[in-house]
């Protein structure tokens, strides 16, 4: 048998196909098309281009070489830039089309113009006589018809615009930076993606269309120092390079200069070598396709030159300047081009009459497995190859494997019947677990252990997505999502996106009211440079009451934080050195004191009540956890790691799960509920809407299909008298899991033994529910999961109060949402309807008013006659509604026009387009999770919030819609909760007393007090506080020139004041050398500055002033209390007439100025240390907070 599947293609022995001008292959059914193109692939010496009939079916086809070894485009290319490295076999190459529509003047999506771009690269590599890339001219191309149907510019231009970057080189910045903005490269703060480009002083960071990682360029005045790969999680650099090859990264630039040179474009066939073969998989799939194309190009050119003539588009699209017929060419001209080469066309039909070696019908057919469940089909290829049939097993992923391992090597053992889900009782499950779970090290080091040596049975690893059956070499190929009946993976082109930190440090904007901890609440002006005080640096100006103006100095922007207070109530500035800000705090410490007990008091039952703990994972949780389809994302496997630690302690658990939609949250709570059942507890899981409901009770099901696990659901879908059956199952303990909407906690709602509740999204269930839903936790272990969590959930979890998991971590190849607020327009609509049919894909129409609803599916229909249109609102018959969400799920609807029904929880691929009517009378929360039913495939997303007019809307209305137009990025549903609190306030959340309080000194301040109280009421005591303040006239900071972003500078302030260790402080400082070159001098006087505090604090001095004229240091308390002269004496003797003794309310040591001003910060420390370790110093003082206060203009 074939273990490896390269070996596959020896047995298919498919060697008829010869080269020829003509082939025809009939009756390629599966994924035996692949096997064609790789077998000739491998024998074949020259490029080859396989024409396939759209995005999805290049995906297919590119995953299938690789599965036959060919090498991925991404390791080709980065081993080849990295060691010169070319691979055996030749790489698989994707040219995909732009996903935009025809002569739409937008950016692509930024990978699909990488992939694009480094074709480009190939192709003009193979013009010329001594290819550098593809040395022996070897390439396999898989494009769609529609990349190839679109002209391209001269390759020649894309050669000559080349630059090349190597060590020792001189390099312009300013001139560089200016290029990269001429190709379409972004500038940004740090680079987190392709396209993008960030100057930081002498650092420039780029991350190339045509590589796979991004490239740091370190200049030494005009030259290049060294080039080298970083990553983009850490921004940490990784590998040096010799040289880098920028090529050409505008597209349409291109094209625009060849029409204006040449008065003509180029089609890819002209620049194919003559001995290039062509595949065209399934030419009347393609031709269907090419048609379409063709009559939307001119379609698209003929409405916005209308729109132009007619002055309804603003800007202006030089595009138009091509006509459709230059633009794009036809299918006949496309066949046409492609006529001096070599074809093989591959057809799943079988041909009529074939006639050996120029047309030859393949001895393929399906795998025909006829089993009714995954463990028939597996019991199925056990007896077909005892019978002597041979089988090769293709699973995608390791979990898959030894999923599929484990049940064939059972039901091949002797003795060994296999089980029938639907025949498997409670009792079978809970003897199955007890058995297993007594031995759950040696069931799973002997599982583990067992090899795969079954004669006529090979298992491998692949993406091949189809299994087909050779007779001739009674051989049958069978993939995982044949035997368990799904596919979900998803090719994966790298790790995991950077996405953006769930709590950004530092975003302060001019015009915002914030808080300083000291002086009360005022305005932010401006980050401003100014000397004060004898001291020069950078200052952030604070506005207050009568225009009084505060300077904070930048280094102790720890004091600052963002004003949120408990309603959209502008607040009342503080009076600089009035006392009426002291007593507003004191106020409001005095009320937490008093309200910290009350609102313990649930938490506190919950610490004594005794739980359930579960044991550790059996064996089958080990199994099921293998069977998810994709790999957890760190922040994922962290917060799965946390629940189950919770699971496993004696105390009941409550924890909130926050993370953006479609970051994986419910795979959490599946494994916490499956945990469950395998200890024969129930779990209820409570959904804020039907529909939602069912696709829970759906996803669970499937997940959960090969154990003894009940799943029901109880919606209104369901006839009364199965709702009372169901009901009734539950309290008899005969259902594992019970999924719901508020119906759950319903009286008549019983549960013989709950074990586990699960709500997602808590906020969009009512005050009576959420009282029912607090007694729940003092009873059963509790899972929230939430992606914009509800002000006082919030503020629970970061209080403290509430365990919390964070999954911050996008998906592999998510990427941002695309989002524009735009005026309600049949021609928007239309464009937004068309982009996403144009690429396969469907599309959500959210029109929150029954009463207008079908009218306005109407419109929609009218405007867009090709879409497949579908309506669903909350008012429709219950069945009515779940077949037309079952009919929009299974891709027979294009276009769901629908209420907000929609807005939670619903995971539908393929929908990638949302538009949401009337989007200004939305709240933010509801917004975003709209928004949130898009982007969840590796596709471009795009989101339009449409309203009447921009100049009728109202101003909270604008600042949501705003919010949400400027988080776009992966990972910002915590921005816009914070963002959602600025706007509309905390809220009467917790009595009309705090209500108050939080408004008197802001959201944040408040918090901190409450976590400090509610810590020190569990009994984390936080010990005394000592902070050191430095008030020096040579603070350091980090230039301009060096740090050019403000927003930066202040992030690495505020990063600094929570350093507490030397090796904190050591490796902040090697990230920022790495991120912006090697510290200037005022960078190293901060790290200087925060050693120096440091030795203060041990030494027992908490304050530290330096003047040109001299020092002082003042002991603290304890360490005037216990002041030893001998001390002094000592330093007297090391330091002659340079320090002496002063009193003023505590102890003082003056010291006298050093000959050279640069020694100040070294003579200081020397002292420091001397009085540290002189005999009776005072040890172990608690560790800093911080210097308060700021500089009154």
């Amino acid at each position: 048998m074939p273990q490896d599947p390269t070996h596959l293609l020896d047995e298919l022995q498919w060697a008829e196909l010869s080269p020829g001008p003509r082939r025809r292959v009939g009756g390629a059914l599966g994924s035996s098309r692949v096997a064609v193109v790789a077998a000739c692939a491998r024998a074949s010496t020259v490029p080859i281009l396989v024409v396939v009939p759209d995005q999805l079916a290049m995906e297919e086809m590119v995953d299938g070489l690789h599965f036959f070894g060919f090498q991925n485009s991404d390791d080709f290319w980065h081993n080849l830039r990295a060691s010169g490295a070319r691979g055996e076999l030749p790489p698989v190459i994707p040219f995909p089309h732009l996903e935009t529509l025809p002569y739409e003047n937008k950016p692509p999506e930024i990978h699909l113009k990488s992939d694009r771009l480094r074709v480009f690269e190939a192709l003009s590599d193979l013009q010329t006589g001594e290819p550098r890339i593809l040395e022996d001219r070897r390439v396999i191309l898989v494009a769609p018809v529609r990349a190839l149907l679109a002209r391209m510019p001269d390759l020649a231009r894309v050669r000559h615009s080349e630059r090349v970057l190597r060590a020792g080189a001189c390099l312009d910045r300013d001139e560089f930076a200016r290029f990269l903005l001429d190709e379409g490269y972004e500038a940004c703060e740090l680079v987190s993606d392709c396209g993008q480009f960030s100057v930081r002083g002498g650092i420039i960071d780029i991350f190339p269309f045509t590589t796979t990682e991004p490239v740091r360029v370190e200049l030494f005045g005009d030259e290049i120092e060294s080039l080298r790969t970083f990553d983009l999680l850490s921004q940490r650099s990784r590998q040096t390079l010799e040289y880098l090859t920028l090529g050409a990264a505008d597209e349409f630039r291109l094209l625009l200069a060849a029409w204006r040179k040449e008065g003509r474009l180029h089609c890819l066939s002209e620049f194919l070598p003559g001995g290039c073969r062509v595949f065209w998989d399934r030419p009347e799939l393609i031709e269907e396709e090419a048609r379409r194309v063709t009559a939307l190009v001119e379609r698209m050119h003929s409405q916005r030159v209308f729109f132009e003539a007619e002055g309804e588009i603003e800007e202006d699209n030089p595009l138009l300047e091509i006509p459709p017929a230059s633009f794009h060419q036809d299918f006949h001209d496309l066949r046409e081009g492609m006529s001096r080469l070599d074809w093989v066309e591959i057809s799943e039909f079988a041909l009529e009459s074939a006639t050996p070696p120029e047309e030859i019908n393949l001895p393929v057919t399906r795998p025909n497995l006829t089993g009714l469940d995954f463990k028939m089909r597996v019991q199925e290829i056990a007896r077909r190859s005892r019978e002597g049939e041979r089988f090769l097993l293709v699973a995608d992923n390791e979990g898959q494997k030894e999923r599929i391992k484990d049940l064939v090597l059972d039901a091949l053992e002797e003795g060994v019947e296999a089980l029938d889900a639907g025949s498997m009782r409670r009792a079978a499950l809970q003897a199955e677990r007890a058995l297993e779970y007594a031995t759950t090290r040696e069931a799973a080091r002997r599982k583990k252990s067992r090899p795969f040596e079954v004669p006529n049975m090979g298992l491998v690893l692949g993406g091949l997505r189809q299994g087909f059956r050779c007779e001739t070499a009674n051989l049958t190929v069978v993939c995982d999502s044949e035997i368990f009946g799904r596919y979900r993976k998803i090719r994966t082109r790298k790790k995991f996106a950077m996405g953006m930190p769930i709590i950004d440090l530092v975003d302060l904007q001019a015009g915002q009211i914030v808080v300083h901890m000291d002086h009360g609440i005022g305005r932010f002006v401006a980050l401003r440079r100014l000397t004060i005080g004898g001291r020069e640096g950078e200052f952030l100006e604070l506005r207050y009451a009568d225009e009084d103006v505060l300077y904070v100095p930048i280094e102790q922007i720890d004091r600052v934080s963002r004003y949120i207070g408990a309603d959209d109530t502008a607040p009342k500035l503080s009076k600089l050195g009035g006392k009426a800000w002291q007593t507003a705090k004191a106020r409001a410490k005095k009320a937490i004191e008093d309200l910290t007990q009350e609102l313990l008091q649930l938490y506190a039952a919950r610490e004594t009540v005794e739980g359930y703990a579960y044991p550790s994972d059996t064996p089958w949780q080990h199994a099921f956890e293998a069977a998810f389809p994709y790999d957890e994302t760190p922040d994922q496997w962290k917060a799965i790691q946390e629940v189950k630690k919770d699971m496993e302690s004696p105390r009941c658990m409550d924890r909130l799960i926050c993370g953006d939609v479609g970051f994986g949250k419910t795979e959490v709570a599946m494994r916490a509920a499956f945990k469950a059942v395998c200890e024969a507890r129930q779990v209820a899981i409570l959904a804020p809407t039907t529909v939602l409901v069912e696709q829970h009770a759906e996803t669970f099901r499937e997940r959960m299909m090969e154990y003894p696990v009940t799943i029901e659901a109880i919606s209104r879908f369901r006839a009364p008298k199965e709702l009372k059956e169901v009901l009734k199952k539950a309290s008899a303990g005969e259902i594992d899991i019970l999924i719901g909407t508020h119906r759950l906690l319903q009286k008549d709602v019983r549960f013989r033994d709950l074990g586990l509740t699960i709500i997602d999204e808590e906020q969009r269930f009512g005050v009576k529910h959420k009282e029912r839903l607090k007694q729940l936790r003092t009873q059963v272990d509790v899972l929230t999961l939430s992606a914009t969590p509800i002000p006082r959930t919030l503020y629970m979890a970061m209080s403290g109060v509430r365990d919390m998991s964070l999954v911050g971590t996008p998906p592999s190849n998510r990427l941002p949402i695309e989002t524009y607020v735009l005026e309600f327009k049949r021609e928007v609509v239309e464009n937004g309807i068309l982009r996403e049919l144009a690429r396969g894909g469907q599309v959500f129409f959210v029109h929150n008013r029954v009463e207008s609803i079908y009218a306005m599916a109407e419109l929609v229909q009218e405007t867009v006659p090709e879409a497949r249109v579908g309506v669903g609102h909350g008012q429709m018959e219950g069945h009515e509604l779940e077949k037309v969400m079952q009919r929009f799920i299974s891709g027979e609807i294009d276009v769901l026009v629908s209420t907000t029904i929609v807005e939670s929880g619903l995971d539908i691929p393929n929908a990638n387009t949302i538009l949401i009517n009337r989007a200004d009378t939305f709240g933010l929360s509801e917004l975003y999770q709209l928004r949130g039913r898009v982007g969840r495939a590796k596709h471009q997303a795009y989101c339009y919030l449409l309203v009447p007019s921009k100049q009728g809307l109202t101003p909270i209305a604008r600042q949501r819609l705003l919010t949400l137009q400027e988080n776009t990025a992966l990972g910002s549903g915590f921005n816009i909760a914070m963002r959602d609190l600025e706007i509309r306030g905390m809220g009467n959340i917790l009595g009309r007393e705090q209500h108050g309080h939080i408004a008197a000194i802001g959201f944040d301040l408040y918090s901190s007090l409450l976590a400090k109280a509610v810590m020190e009421m569990r009994g984390k005591r936080l010990g005394e506080e000592a902070p050191v303040a430095l008030d020096t006239y040579r603070p350091g900071e980090f230039p301009p020139d060096y740090v050019p972003s403000p927003r930066q500078r202040m992030s690495l302030h505020k990063r600094l004041s929570g350093l507490k260790t030397v090796e904190e402080r050591t490796r902040l400082r090697e990230e920022i050398e790495d991120l912006y070159g090697k510290l200037p001098t005022h960078a190293e006087l901060v790290f200087r500055n925060l050693e120096l505090k440091d030795l203060a604090r041990r030494a027992g001095v908490d304050y530290v002033q330096v003047r040109r004229e001299g020092a002082r240091l003042r002991l603290n308390q304890k360490a005037t209390a216990e002041f030893n002269p001998s001390m002094v004496l000592n330093l007297e003797r090391a330091y002659p007439r340079k320090i002496r003794v002063s009193v003023q309310n505590r102890l003082h040591l003056e010291v006298s100025p050093p000959k050279q001003e640069d020694l100040w910060e070294v003579i200081l420390g020397e002292i420091l240390l001397a009085m540290e370790g002189f005999e009776g110093a005072p040890k172990n003082q608690p560790a800093p907070v911080g210097a308060t206060g700021g500089v009154p203009a």
